[in-house]
């Protein structure tokens, strides 16, 4: 099974909820955790779950310390953005997290920049296929990219010319599928696979869960089996 990484900051709570399932360790990828990256939603009915996934849970920064984020806590949060999903929440939710981060990209040094290997529009998802590395030099276009915490990608804040010298963005060489790709959804029961195509709403690495959403409007999040690009 695959784990999502994820954020969380003033959420830290002494103690969990006596009875409560074991906490489960997460990886910090990404400043900002939703609802949607700690539970499975498919128990939501449809018209809420599209606003469910989206219920922060906090943030952090990078070299924050391991935290627990309480089972109870999660619940405030729950009844304080979305007051009709707080009967679920106290079905639902049933551990506490130890949450970790996990930086995404080290500050660029003289040989951690990239080139552009064709011209990249204007808001548009960076993918690592479109850059080779690069040293850095006296070119690097600074102010390249800005980080869209809802879907995990980087988008280019300007357009991009092929060839220019940009910095290491976060995610280079371990982004497994990006935001707006269609993913194949494999369900198994026994001997019985069935597949279904589905548009990644979140950018995603290896062995971390995203969410997915059909043309119906049905939202999940499944873990991602898929290799870096």
């Amino acid at each position: 099974m695959l784990t999502i990484g994820i954020a969380v900051s003033g959420l830290a709570l002494a103690g969990g909820d006596p009875g409560a399932a074991p906490p489960r360790t997460v990886i910090v990828a990404q400043p900002v955790v939703m609802l949607g990256d700690l539970v499975d939603l498919a128990s939501i009915p449809i018209p809420l779950r599209a606003r469910a996934v989206r219920i922060e849970i906090g943030a952090t920064s990078p070299g924050s310390a391991p935290r627990l984020v309480t089972r109870r806590s999660i619940i405030r949060r729950i009844r304080a953005q979305l007051p009709f999903l707080g009967g679920w929440a106290e079905a639902y939710i049933v551990r506490d997290y130890t949450v970790l981060y996990r930086a995404q990209a080290a500050e660029a040094r003289n040989e951690d920049c990239l080139r552009a290997l064709r011209d990249i529009a204007e808001n548009e998802v960076v993918r690592s296929e479109d850059f080779t590395a690069a040293q850095c030099g006296k070119t690097v276009s600074s102010g390249t990219f800005r980080y869209i915490a809802a879907e995990r990608t980087v988008r280019a804040r300007r357009r991009i010319a092929a060839s220019s010298v940009v910095p290491l963005f976060a995610g280079y060489g371990v982004t497994a599928a990006y935001a707006g790709d269609t993913l194949t959804l494999l369900a198994s029961n026994g001997p019985v696979t069935v597949t279904r195509q589905m548009r990644a709403m979140q950018s995603v690495r290896r062995r971390e869960r995203v969410l997915v959403q059909s043309d119906d409007g049905q939202v999940l999040s499944v873990p991602y089996a898929g290799t870096a690009r």
